[in-house]
């Protein structure tokens, strides 16, 4: 399917998200644009939410706000986009989309960010699409108060760090081709690599041979702890367990130079987040290792399920407090966790996972699964000025 930018015309819209039947399909035509361009990435469309799963996720306004734009062919009113004296709001914009971006702010923390995501049909690049989108998304989160703005980028090759084209991170883990188109679009509108994540993929069933040692050795470090797993909504009596884990989370792992902080976490949100998952069509695996001793939960990971194709499932958080480090605890949960999803869901043959490239320790559980490197994820961040 071709797309055609007429005259290289095209008007942004800020849509208003609904139920209405016309913003449904509206979600349909920003799934079919992230196919194509996972499709030129990858080669498949695993990590591509459904335009079902699009749409309650922007709905959903109780912990973050999504503010979701298109570029629509055509121009708007008889101007061209660049004419336009703002970014009107419509129910349903008319027109082939040609880009749509996305700017996330966060409700109940970190208050003073936004992230920015911006995606355009392979057929409508270099037209100025992804420029128009950026620009509007960095003055939505300016007058929403935001001055940090964060975004990512997926890469298919890691750089040689060598290379006189290569970008290395501050971390000095991971390199990025400075001329990848991605990267110079990044650099072109003023943002700074702070971060890279390596993304890994899992074909299961892991074989017995390799998951069955791995199980002994975490089982026999992990005496005074016990797994505990559950397919779906947290149970009631985990909740504030889960709760403190999630805000851990939030600050245990490595960010670099990003400016995020500690995010709040409650009974109320880890409902909240369960019930998004359902609407969204998501099963959640969930395995824990609890402290006999206290009965507190100190160790997790989720593994998301998208239920409209059982073949992927998208690893979640992975976190093991820091007081309680050093038995494997990690390595446990993620080999419950795998056993429970070949229970669940024995159609599943793909798993992706992302981790920063500093975090050695879990890059050396998920290497000794046989997760192998597929990509490599670019963590940008802009710093606007008041």
């Amino acid at each position: 399917m071709s797309t055609v930018v007429p005259d290289r015309q095209f008007h942004l819209a800020s849509v208003a998200v609904s139920d209405a039947a016309g913003v449904r399909a509206l979600f349909g035509e920003v799934a079919r644009i992230s196919e194509r361009n996972a499709q030129q990435l990858y080669g498949h469309t695993d990590l591509v939410d459904s335009p079902e799963a699009l749409h309650v996720a922007h709905l959903d306004r109780d912990d973050t706000d999504r503010r979701l734009l298109v570029a629509v062919a055509g121009p708007a009113g008889g101007a061209g986009e660049e004419d336009a004296p703002g970014v009107p709001e419509l129910a349903q914009p008319a027109g082939t989309v040609l880009g749509w971006g996305q700017a996330s702010l966060p409700l109940r923390d970190n208050l003073h960010t936004a992230e920015l995501f911006v995606e355009v049909d392979p057929a409508a690049r270099r037209v100025g699409v992804g420029t128009a989108l950026v620009r509007a998304l960095e003055a939505q989160a300016r007058e929403a108060g935001r001055h940090t703005l964060l975004s990512w980028t997926t890469h298919s090759e890691e750089a040689d760090p060598a290379d006189p084209d290569a970008l290395t991170a501050p971390t000095g883990v991971g390199s990025l081709r400075s001329s990848d188109p991605s990267a110079a679009f990044a650099l072109g509108h003023g943002y700074r690599l702070e971060q890279t994540e390596r993304h890994s993929q899992l074909d299961v069933p892991v074989p017995a041979e390799v998951l069955d040692p791995l199980r002994r050795r975490a089982e026999d470090a992990a005496g005074g702890y016990r797994v505990l797993t559950w397919t779906g909504p947290t149970p009631p009596e985990h909740r504030a367990g889960m709760a403190r884990l999630h805000q851990r989370m939030s600050v245990d792992v490595p960010t670099a130079d990003l400016e995020i902080g500690e995010e709040v976490w409650d009974v109320e949100r880890v409902v909240r987040s369960d019930e998004r998952a359902v609407r969204m069509g998501r099963t959640v695996l969930t395995a824990v290792a609890q402290h006999v001793a206290s009965g507190e939960l100190v160790a997790y990971t989720l593994l998301f399920c998208p239920q409209e194709d059982e073949a992927v499932a998208w690893q979640g958080d992975t976190l093991v407090h820091g007081e309680h480090r050093g038995h494997r605890l990690g390595l446990l949960v993620k080999v419950a966790n795998l056993d429970q999803l070949a229970r669940q869901r024995p159609g599943t043959r793909r798993i992706h996972t992302w981790n920063a490239g500093e975090n050695q320790w879990m890059l050396a559980i998920n290497v000794a699964l046989g997760f192998r490197r597929v990509a490599t994820e670019g963590a940008w961040q802009k710093r606007l000025r008041s």
